[in-house]
């Protein structure tokens, strides 16, 4: 079955304007992200390095939420929608294409973010007992995020179009479709907002800004005596400055390994 000029308009519409939400959302993350002074100071640019994927279904929210919801939207497409009689929006097979369609995007996402990643040799074993580990970009990072969203979008868009249909054809009343828009579009706001956080918190975390340890200030007079400018110190301080020097004086080791993060 072809699809009228309509239906093309339609099929386009759903795709191209999840797109550029979530495109537009990533960008607006971005600018607020690396514009703040800690991100900043700490160097972080778009070609920095994280650490490794660790993949776990129960953490990957968006993930596990996309899969869930193209599945449901191919159990739809296939039993509920009419096979014979024409369906209102789309035809009942461009739903399962658009099913398919969102759902490898949410299970592709990873494969994005590996294929910007480099092998670098770290400092200790890892969680893989290995003294290597392949650490993707920032900027390959938000390209997988951005491909995670655009498949959740994508799939929940679906689902709210294939209740519309139900609804068309007499499957469903009126207010089992209302309230399940509404849960929808509910979800649809938790999920930018849980994008928000997790995309800056993943960040953070991947260079310490988000740790205890990042906000302890060295003391002044240490940095001065481990520079060579500052006067007599202290027994503690003494120690601090010496070994201060001994960490600048030593060879460079190789960094340590980064924390697994996961996408969102």
């Amino acid at each position: 079955m072809t699809l009228s000029s309509a239906q093309q308009f339609d099929l386009t519409a759903l795709t191209v304007f999840s797109l550029v939400a979530c495109f537009l959302f990533i960008v607006a993350r971005c600018i607020v992200t690396f514009r703040h002074p800690d991100v900043r100071k700490a160097g972080i640019r778009f070609r920095s390095q994280l650490g490794q994927i660790g993949w776990d279904f129960t953490q990957n929210f968006a993930t596990s939420t996309g899969v869930i919801g193209s599945v449901l939207t191919l159990i739809l497409a296939s039993g509920a929608l009419p096979s014979r009689t024409p369906t209102r929006i789309l035809p009942a097979g461009s739903y399962a294409g658009l099913a398919v369609f969102f759902g490898t995007l949410v299970i592709i996402a990873p494969i994005l973010y590996n294929g910007t990643a480099t092998r670098v040799n770290v400092s200790a074993p890892s969680e893989r007992d290995t003294c290597c580990e392949y650490r993707g970009r920032v900027w390959g990072f938000l390209l997988a995020a951005l491909a995670t969203q655009w498949g959740l979008l994508g799939s929940i868009s679906t689902v709210f179009l294939t209740l519309l249909e139900l609804y068309d054809g007499g499957s469903l009343s009126g207010l089992p479709v209302t309230l399940l828009s509404v849960v929808l579009g509910l979800s649809v706001l938790a999920f930018a907002r849980y994008s928000w956080l997790k995309i800056d918190g993943t960040i953070r975390d991947q260079f310490g800004l988000s740790g205890a340890e990042a906000q302890v200030p060295v003391p002044a007079p240490v940095v001065a005596a481990a520079a060579g400018l500052g006067p007599g110190l202290g027994p503690g301080e003494a120690k601090a400055a010496e070994a201060m020097a001994e960490e600048a004086s030593a060879p460079v080791a190789a960094p340590p390994p980064k924390p697994r993060l996961t996408l969102l």
